[in-house]
């Protein structure tokens, strides 16, 4: 199967669950606001490689409602 690169971007508070295959490309340090609250955190822009196909996870043929 061929490998497959991806670039993401995440929102991170304290800690962000990493593969070790995944590259940091960038940490941007960033507030959002969150209904009433501002959370700190971090902007986390990844490259991953992966030799699965890349699905998006609004996408999902096999689920029944």
């Amino acid at each position: 199967m061929a490998k497959h690169i991806r670039v993401e971007r995440i929102f991170c508070t304290d800690m962000c669950m990493l593969s070790p295959d995944d590259e940091v490309i960038s940490r941007t340090r960033k507030a959002i606001k969150v209904g009433d609250r501002q959370i700190e955190g971090w902007i986390v822009e990844l490259k991953i490689s992966s030799e699965e196909e890349f699905m998006p996870a609004a996408y999902s043929p096999d689920t029944e409602e």
